[in-house]
Formats: structure tokens, C-alpha cells, sequence
């Protein structure tokens, strides 16, 4: 046996699994006006149905900066007519999309985007 795998067996035999801490828990963020940024904008394929997944960070109010609010859209007779009336909401014409590359391209340039969201009656 290499000495690499020897010393990766003596490693992984010798230790001890860390300690599981505790999960920080959060409250649902109030029913309000939120200035975020999009940290992720990408078409999930390994999700069943298939979707589209947006993750806004919160920047402001400053309580709740670094927050997440997740927005979710799933590439269905229902859930599509959802997705193009939130593309168009953050500035992107959905009509120009033919194909599912042209989604993920056109979902590509909203990083760093900042945008407001508007939390009314869901918990983020």
C-alpha cells in the first residue's frame, strides 16, 4: 500500500467524528420591504419537477442583513406563466427565451442584481 494510503487509513481509523452543534434557528422574517441582493439564479434539473431557484441575500433593514429569501418556480404548465411574470419583475423579457440555454443565460446576468422584495404573508 502506497504511503498515502496508509496514512490516510491510520488518519481515518484514529478519528473521532466531530461534535454536532446546535442549528441556529430564526424566526420568519415580518411582512415588509427587504433591499437584497441575487446571490443565485439557476435552473435546477436534478429537482423533481424541474425548476428554477433564485436566492436573494437581505442587505437591508439592518437586523436582517445576510438573511436568505428563496424564491422557487417549477417548469410546469402552471408554474412557467409564475416565472415569466417574476423574470419580467426583475427586468428580464422572458419572451426572448426559445430554448432552456437561453433560460440559464438570461438567469446568469441577474448575480449581483439588486433588487426589492416584497415579503407579505410567507415564511423566509
Amino acid at each position: 500500500m502506497s504511503d498515502v494510503l496508509q496514512e490516510f487509513a491510520s488518519a481515518w481509523g484514529s478519528a473521532q467524528a466531530a461534535p454536532m452543534t446546535a442549528k441556529k434557528e430564526y424566526a420568519p422574517l415580518p411582512d415588509g420591504k427587504y433591499s437584497c441582493q441575487i446571490t443565485t439564479a439557476q435552473v435546477d434539473l436534478t429537482s423533481q419537477p424541474n425548476r428554477v431557484s433564485i436566492t436573494y441575500d437581505v442587505c437591508l433593514p439592518a437586523e436582517y442583513t445576510r438573511r436568505k429569501i428563496w424564491a422557487n418556480f417549477t417548469l410546469t404548465e402552471k408554474g412557467i406563466p409564475i416565472l415569466k411574470s417574476e423574470m419580467r419583475k426583475l427586468g428580464l423579457n422572458p419572451d426572448a427565451v426559445k430554448k432552456l440555454d437561453d433560460l440559464s443565460e438570461m438567469l446568469g446576468t441577474l448575480f449581483g442584481k439588486s433588487v426589492e422584495i416584497v415579503a407579505k404573508g410567507r415564511k423566509y
